[in-house]
């Protein structure tokens, strides 16, 4: 596959709404050139996590070690531990500067987007997609909830954590919120897989896209992330993007129209031991 040069001035637009949909549910603390994304509701360790200001993105070279101190302070004060996610296009020379901090880095994978005119529709017969409401039950929020734990659990047979009523809460504050629109995907009128549009303004992220392990390879995926950037693109969106985990993932979103920016995210989290 040949290279692609990244669209730094799209990276920038794309970490901005990030942080703008991350502030609908969560705390946003300064911290010089960094943003401490903080979530009171829940420590899940992924939820919480420092991205450089995209708003400083032409201020120059980053400096990690200059705001180290007050982002390791805002972290222990609310209880979490301190992890990075972003775009290492944007800041060169990051995820090495954190690498010789003490950090290690736990994720890097590949950035997609799609516009409405690239958008396909691949037939999916038997599969239907439909859209969550915050006025839904709380066996169908467990449902879409249980779904994508035991997509992200692994091999058939592993359920994951059993999600409780502050999940099925939590889920359903950021639905009625607008922090993000689900949907779950039907094969043969089974529940099968599950996913999530996180938007801010015109821009989405599809995230948490999985499927039961013993409903897999029949497009199930497939069709969740298409209808979810569908419905993205028909409330007047105009780009819709994800990281894509292995080449299995990338494959489905490329059926479905998403392309290679040539960039990257990267997550760096504490080393082992520290």
């Amino acid at each position: 596959m040949s290279a692609v040069r990244p669209d730094l001035p799209l990276l920038v637009r794309i970490a901005s709404a990030l942080l703008q949909q991350a502030g609908r549910t969560r705390l946003l603390v300064e911290a010089g050139r960094f943003i401490a994304v903080i979530d009171r509701r829940t420590d899940v360790f992924w939820a919480s996590f420092a991205v450089p200001d995209p708003g400083q993105w032409k201020a120059g070279p980053l400096d990690v070690h200059a705001f180290l101190p007050a982002l390791c302070e805002i972290f222990s004060h609310n209880g979490r531990q301190l992890r990075f996610e972003f775009f290492e296009d944007l800041w060169p020379g990051l995820a090495e500067d954190l690498e010789r901090a003490g950090f290690a880095r736990t994720g890097r994978q590949p950035v997609l987007t799609c516009a409405p005119r690239q958008l396909a529709a691949p037939a999916t017969p038997g599969i239907t997609v439909r859209r969550l409401s915050a006025s839904d039950s709380d066996g169908d929020l467990m449902m879409f909830l249980r779904i994508q734990a035991a997509a992200s659990a692994g091999g058939a047979g592993e359920e994951g954590p059993t999600p409780g009523h502050a999940e099925i809460g939590r889920l359903r504050e950021e639905l009625l919120a607008g922090a993000q629109r689900c949907s779950i995907g039907y094969l043969d009128q089974d529940a099968a897989g599950a996913g999530s549009a996180l938007a801010a303004g015109d821009i989405c992220e599809i995230a948490g896209v999985g499927t039961l392990p013993e409903r897999r390879r029949r497009g199930v995926a497939t069709a969740v992330s298409a209808a979810l950037a569908r419905d993205h693109f028909q409330r007047g969106g105009t780009l819709a993007w994800l990281s894509a985990g292995h080449d299995a993932a990338e494959a489905v979103y490329r059926r479905i129209g998403f392309l290679r920016t040539g960039a990257f995210q990267v997550t760096c989290g504490p080393a082992p031991g520290n």
